[in-house]
């Protein structure tokens, strides 16, 4: 749980003694016996500009600029990757407010942010621009435990 404090000190939203006080605790990634998982996972990019929809999989091989000022850049970067997306990294710092100089690259790559950067882009969004958003995909343990909370 990082350094164990909470914003802007440190990681959590909320104090660590409120794990006691839950019905489930879901981590992104691989969490520890008492808890269960969850994975981030992505699948289409969609233009800022135009809302055009593309497989990520229709991006392999082609270099981007590759953006990211969320709290582990690197995730991103490795989502990518494992699409056989390659490009140069950009990582900000998490919760940047991106002006258009951040985005104005020397060269002519298309851009691929996250979906949470995507929002504080949209006005000045460019057709080069892309993003990828990300749904929640939990564990079935998870998903089992959550169903008989919500039944009982």
């Amino acid at each position: 749980l990082g350094n164990g404090a909470c914003l802007p000190a440190g990681p959590l939203r909320e104090p660590r003694c409120r794990l006691d006080q839950v019905d489930a605790v879901i981590v992104n990634g691989s969490g520890s016996q008492d808890s269960h998982n969850m994975q981030m996972v992505g699948g289409d990019a969609i233009n800022l500009l135009t809302g055009e929809k593309k497989s990520l999989k229709e991006f392999s091989g082609i270099h981007f600029h590759l953006v990211a000022g969320i709290g582990n850049p690197q995730r991103f970067f490795n989502t990518l990757a494992e699409y056989g997306i390659k490009g140069e990294q950009h990582a900000f710092p998490d919760h940047h407010s991106f002006q258009l100089e951040d985005l104005n690259f020397p060269d002519q790559k298309p851009v691929l942010m996250t979906e949470k950067d995507a929002v504080k882009c949209n006005a000045f969004a460019r057709e080069s621009m892309w993003y990828m958003p990300v749904v929640a995909k939990p564990s079935t343990s998870f998903v089992s435990v959550f169903q008989q909370l919500i039944s009982s």
